[in-house]
């Protein structure tokens, strides 16, 4: 959470996360109703429309769109297709090229695939160089 946006801040408390945990299982999913406590306790506060929402919608972020940009695809290529690329042991480099020109040419969507491996790639520097 380094740099996103983070408006839980008051429910990472940590002894209401312990407390939650140690509540009955039926407190947090009651009759497929999750965050049952929570919804309970903020019946007479949030209108119900509120409450019973089902169609949550995450912040999304346009990678997809950045992992086509000149800047970001020179950075990846440079990152991910060298010789001190150490994901490479699990998974081949002419592989992931292939796919970074697929998707930048608009062919695919690999932006998960991509944001996977940098992650990976910058954890085995990390920990295993």
């Amino acid at each position: 959470m380094n740099f996103s946006l983070e408006s839980r801040v008051p429910f990472l408390d940590y002894r209401l996360v312990e407390g939650v945990m140690a509540s009955p299982p039926q407190y947090k999913i009651n009759k497929g109703v999750t965050k049952y406590l929570l919804k309970e306790s903020m019946r007479e506060i949030v209108p119900v429309e509120i409450l019973n929402k089902t169609n949550k919608v995450g912040f999304a972020t346009p990678e997809d769109i950045w992992f086509r940009s000149d800047q970001f695809n020179d950075y990846t290529k440079k990152f991910m297709i060298n010789n001190t690329f150490l994901t490479e042991k699990y998974v081949e480099s002419n592989q992931i090229e292939q796919l970074i020109d697929n998707h930048v040419r608009g062919k695919i969507n690999a932006s998960s695939e991509i944001w996977r491996w940098i992650n990976l790639e910058q954890w085995m520097r990390k920990y295993f160089n």
